[in-house]
């Protein structure tokens, strides 16, 4: 399988893409048990929302607030270019199936994108070896070719989501994930997407 031209879509990624008292412990100490209890009110309103989409969803492993879905057109043409795919919302990498789901197979991970925009669909992806092919971070856009050789990538606003969405994918040996945080000017020797070998 021919290698996407780097050079070029490195150069087509989009613009937003390139882009103490005695008395405080008691207090923090006080303060964390309302936040706690938001943190697991959200993660319960998470789940339900994903399982409306998905009801054999069991468990969300991460939540990041924003993100936004880009496929990348003619990737191993010469001229490659970024378009938006139209979701864009809170990305969540959640647990499907298995035995803590009901099912006696292991558990499958999926990452989807919750659209928040009107008229688009959410953008769901299952992350098993055999649906996705390569996995990158390049330039701060998580990138995977899937078997159907689409590529596609996931930008994440924040730095750290993004960071803790692939510490959590690799830890839980889902993907191996090639981390290439390269200046765009370095994009003619990091390849886009890695070609798997033979």
């Amino acid at each position: 399988m021919a290698k996407p031209n780097a050079a070029a879509a490195a150069a087509a990624l989009p613009a937003s893409a390139a882009s103490s008292s005695s008395s405080a412990p008691a207090a923090a100490s006080a303060s964390s048990a309302p936040s706690s209890s938001r943190a697991a009110v959200q993660a319960r309103t998470n789940l339900n929302a994903i399982k409306r989409r998905d009801p054999l969803a069991w468990r969300v492993v991460l939540s990041v607030s924003h993100a936004a879905v880009y496929e990348l057109l003619a990737p191993e043409g010469p001229d490659p270019a970024w378009t938006r795919n139209g979701a864009e919302g809170t990305l969540h990498l959640y647990e499907r199936g298995g035995a803590a789901g009901g099912g006696g197979a292991p558990a499958q991970h999926r990452l989807i994108v919750m659209s928040r925009k009107q008229g688009t669909e959410d953008f769901c992806v299952a992350l098993e070896k055999g649906e996705i092919v390569d996995a990158e971070v390049l330039n701060g856009m998580l990138m995977f070719r899937n078997k159907d050789k689409r590529v596609f990538g996931i930008w994440i606003y924040d730095d750290d989501g993004r960071e803790k969405l692939v510490h959590h994918i690799t830890s839980l040996h889902i993907l191996d994930i090639n981390v290439a945080n390269v200046d765009l000017t370095d994009a003619l020797t990091a390849p886009v997407i890695p070609t798997p070998a033979p």
